[in-house]
């Protein structure tokens, strides 16, 4: 019950702290572009590497990693890997939304850190608030829950916690945020994750959410909210996604998944199938980003692939060639 209390008075604490930024808006953007400034005046090519470095182990590897765990053969860790990839969905919807809503452009005169595709995707949207600081604190933090024990549970979310301020700082740092939408991220990270461990969800909520996304896509369209410069891919991108998770789940059965055998070479072996697939699946999520009905159909399939049809070549085929020609 105390753990319970703690959490709703967070809860109600981030809401109230989002709530005052998302009504005042437009007094904090004069300030953010001077502490932008600030910051930016330690520019250097090392500082620059760190950053990245930073960015990558905070962010960019949860995404990538998330398979993997899913892939585990551990039922907890397959779990946790299916959790993280959920939340991961909602968030990019939900800030895909509010940015809409917002209409907050990115940070003027001020150096943008930000290279090749990152750039294109940064310009097509608006800024308030942070995805990566949401999905960021979200995702540490769940994976915070996972330890069994108390005292390692505090250890990891002390981590999680930092990870959660670095990354925000970097995309303070890179120009692509002003202070006042990473703030925001922080807040709707650790809000989400309250609605999801209290949530009541029952077999069919996944599909009737990502339905209600696309229903409530096609009145965003209709009213003619999504300009071409600012589209916020994420709205179709999730829903996409979510719906080919859900089907993945009550066509195909996750038991093939969750069946998977555990070994430290079969471990390795998923590992490197895995970066390989995420690596290849981003490099085809960005090249479709302006080819709306393949992006779409593309992200249905990715989770069916994800959760049945590799799995199924796992058991079948990759780990039984990969031992005879380790001789395992």
């Amino acid at each position: 019950k105390q753990k319970m209390d703690n959490q709703q008075l967070l809860f109600t604490i981030c809401a109230a702290t989002y709530l005052f930024i998302s009504l005042t808006l437009k007094y904090h953007q004069g300030w953010g572009v001077k502490v932008i400034q600030f910051i930016q005046k330690g520019m250097s090519p090392t500082t620059n590497k760190l950053i990245r470095t930073i960015a990558f182990i905070g962010f960019d590897i949860i995404p990538m990693g998330a398979p993997i765990l899913m892939w585990s053969g551990v039922n907890r860790v397959q779990q946790l890997g299916i959790d993280m990839f959920t939340i991961m969905l909602y968030t990019l919807y939900n800030q895909s939304a509010l940015k809409l809503v917002y209409r907050e452009h990115r940070p003027e005169n001020v150096v943008r850190f930000v290279k090749g595709k990152g750039d294109a995707i940064v310009e097509k949207e608006y800024s308030f608030p942070s995805g990566h600081s949401w999905a960021t604190t979200a995702l540490w933090l769940m994976i915070s829950h996972f330890p069994e024990s108390r005292e390692m549970q505090i250890k990891v979310r002390y981590a999680a916690l930092a990870f959660s301020l670095l990354v925000g700082f970097t995309r303070v740092y890179s120009g692509v945020h002003f202070p006042h939408d990473v703030i925001a991220g922080w807040c709707c990270g650790v809000m989400t994750l309250y609605v999801y461990d209290n949530r009541v969800a029952g077999p069919y909520d996944h599909c009737l959410a990502a339905l209600c996304m696309f229903g409530l896509n096609l009145v965003i369209n209709h009213l003619q909210l999504i300009s071409s410069t600012h589209r916020q891919d994420g709205l179709w991108v999730a829903p996409a996604l979510i719906l080919g998770s859900w089907a993945s789940k009550h066509f195909l059965s996750l038991d093939l998944l969750f069946s998977l055998s555990y070994s430290k070479v079969d471990i390795l072996i998923r590992a490197i199938v895995g970066f390989s697939f995420m690596s290849a699946f981003f490099i085809a999520l960005f090249s479709l980003i302006d080819q709306m009905v393949f992006l779409l159909s593309f992200c249905f399939v990715i989770p069916i692939v994800v959760l049945y049809v590799l799995p199924f070549l796992f058991q079948h085929y990759i780990s039984p060639f990969a031992r005879q020609l380790l001789n395992v």
